[in-house]
């Protein structure tokens, strides 16, 4: 029988070994995928994954948007909040909305931009003409754009596949102050 190596190993045996580590590899990548999709589904974290979108919405739109309660699922993928609010800072909400679901395939997400689904439930609109008369049509709103700041960053195109709204109400002016909004004054 051939020796190798240090003379103790028989021929052929350094094979098995390379195999028993590649699968330890394997398991402690499936191990820490596991631990990534375990560790997403937990409130605390979807709460601050949350917290840091929503920042990054702001700093781009100059608009809070606002959650009570959010929800996402990795696989398959799907967005729920709860209690959405839609506000210029320090400002009565411009949009309400008691839920919004969106769901998508990642593959169309990152390459597209593409969802698949959203729906909004109890959709309400703040329509209130700015103080000055009407404006063009590409007027932007103040806290999103003031003279002499940067434009915001470019966003890509959002597709979406299928958008549902159900119930819903808008209101002008101080209407919407005195609880005509569908979440009772917004």
């Amino acid at each position: 029988m051939g020796m190798v190596g240090s003379g103790n190993e028989p021929a052929g045996a350094a094979a098995p070994r390379k195999h028993h580590r590649l699968r330890w590899a394997l398991a402690a990548v499936a191990a820490v995928l596991v631990a990534a999709v375990v560790a997403v589904s937990l409130p605390p974290v979807q709460r601050a994954a949350w917290n840091l979108a929503a920042r990054r919405i702001q700093a781009a739109t100059g608009l809070e948007i606002r959650v009570r309660t959010i929800s996402l699922r990795v696989w398959p993928a799907r967005l729920e909040a709860h209690g959405v609010s839609v506000a210029e800072p320090g400002r009565p909400p411009l949009a309400t909305a008691g839920s919004l679901t969106a769901s998508w395939r990642w593959l169309p997400l990152v390459r597209r931009h593409r969802l698949e689904r959203v729906a909004v439930e109890d959709l309400g609109l703040k329509v209130d003409p700015p103080p000055d008369g009407p404006q063009p049509a590409a007027h932007v709103s103040p806290a999103a754009a003031r003279i002499g700041d940067p434009p915001p960053p470019a966003w890509p195109a959002l597709e979406i596949a299928t958008l549902t709204v159900h119930g819903g109400a808008a209101a002008a002016g101080e209407t919407w102050a005195a609880g005509c909004g569908p979440s009772g004054g917004g």
